[in-house]
């Protein structure tokens, strides 16, 4: 499913390539570049996620 909505464009398919790869730490690098350029907080999201899907 997720291959199906992200596939197809560069960025999307390099996503994938590291999730395959196992490449975490540069999956986290790129969310927090994302996050930045948008003016948002990485971490003060990532909490508010992990708290709204029960994970602590």
């Amino acid at each position: 499913m997720l291959e199906n909505q992200m596939g197809g464009t560069p960025m999307g398919n390099n996503l994938l390539q590291m999730a395959r790869n196992g490449q975490s730490d540069d999956i986290e690098k790129f969310a927090r570049n994302l996050f930045e350029s948008r003016g948002l907080n990485f971490d003060k999201e990532f909490n508010s996620f992990k708290s709204q899907m029960g994970f602590k």
